[in-house]
């Protein structure tokens, strides 16, 4: 006997708004990594096939596409050759890494008593929301960038 045809309507009405909510969470997640200077025009043209040796690090924020989202599930790990970014595991399906090189990093900017990290490149635009914390990491690199 079928699986679904042993549940209650009530069962069933679970399973199927669970089903609606993951499917609707992938969809979001390819249509976010695939818009126009978004994470893919990165990927795309930075694609990372190995993980760098270093400490990976969450970012209170980051924004890209003229939107500023927080910056859940995202990690960078800064290098001697750039900045590499990836999704942790639920998010990567649409997300994979890359690594940006020094060259597209523009500057350092202070807002709202926060430093951000400006990135442009053809590939498009990226700002980086540091912590304190970052703000020493990267200060290593400063040389690089």
């Amino acid at each position: 006997m079928h699986i679904l045809a042993q549940l209650s309507d009530d069962s069933l009405g679970g399973v199927i708004t669970i089903s609606f909510f993951a499917i609707m969470f992938v969809v979001i997640a390819f249509l976010d990594a695939h818009v126009e200077g978004g994470w893919s025009s990165f990927a795309k043209r930075y694609r990372a096939q190995t993980r760098p040796v270093g400490k990976a690090y969450s970012l209170p924020g980051w924004t890209y596409c003229n939107v500023h989202w927080n910056a859940r599930g995202l990690r960078v790990i800064f290098t001697d050759t750039g900045i590499y970014f990836s999704m942790l595991f639920y998010r990567r399906l649409a997300h994979p890494p890359f690594l940006i090189p020094w060259e597209s990093v523009k500057g350092i900017k202070k807002e709202h008593g926060r430093s951000v990290l400006e990135i442009e490149d053809t590939a498009g635009k990226i700002r980086l929301d540091l912590s304190h914390e970052l703000e020493h990491v990267l200060a290593r690199y400063q040389k690089a960038a």
